[in-house]
């Protein structure tokens, strides 16, 4: 059920040129436990979303690669 709706969202976001959905190589399976997107501007996108009611979470606020090292 996640792929379809995936396939579905990718459908409707496609004419978007500066959403970047996500990519699933054909010899592939993607479970979808999530369904991000890339946008310019973010958080402008994530708070006209939730006015609207729609669940946003921003599941990695920093990238990986600009987090500090810590080690026990």
């Amino acid at each position: 059920m996640r792929a379809k709706n995936a396939a579905i969202y990718a459908q409707l976001l496609k004419p978007l040129k500066n959403v970047i959905t996500p990519l699933t190589k054909e010899d592939r399976i993607h479970v979808f436990q999530t369904y991000a997107v890339r946008v310019p501007n973010r958080d402008g996108v994530v708070e006209a979303m939730k006015t609207k009611g729609v669940g946003v979470l921003i599941h990695y606020p920093i990238g990986l690669h600009l987090q500090e090292l810590t080690r026990n």
